[in-house]
């Protein structure tokens, strides 16, 4: 099985106390951002940019349902399949 499919397969994070959702929520933080050497980058428009600049992701929270509303949302999250995801309630 691919790390694609074994991330997305994984059940949905339902909580805002994930320890995943707790560590990019604290990315809005200047010290923490600084201290990580990571930002958040949020949107399917500002994730389309950020990948076309050559940015690899850490690790992507992503909402299926939600992302996948707009045919170019859909595009977006074919494209993100290259990288590690896990899935979010909305």
């Amino acid at each position: 099985m691919s790390q694609d499919n074994r991330q997305r397969a994984a059940p949905a994070i339902t909580s805002t106390s994930n320890e995943q959702v707790r560590f990019v929520k604290s990315l809005y933080v200047t010290n923490v951002r600084r201290r990580e050497k990571l930002f958040v980058v949020e949107g399917v428009r500002l994730l389309e940019e950020a990948l076309g600049a050559g940015v690899t992701p850490e690790f992507v929270l992503v909402a299926p349902e939600q992302l996948t509303r707009t045919p170019r949302g859909a595009a977006l999250y074919e494209r993100l399949k290259n990288y590690p995801c896990q899935t979010v309630t909305e």
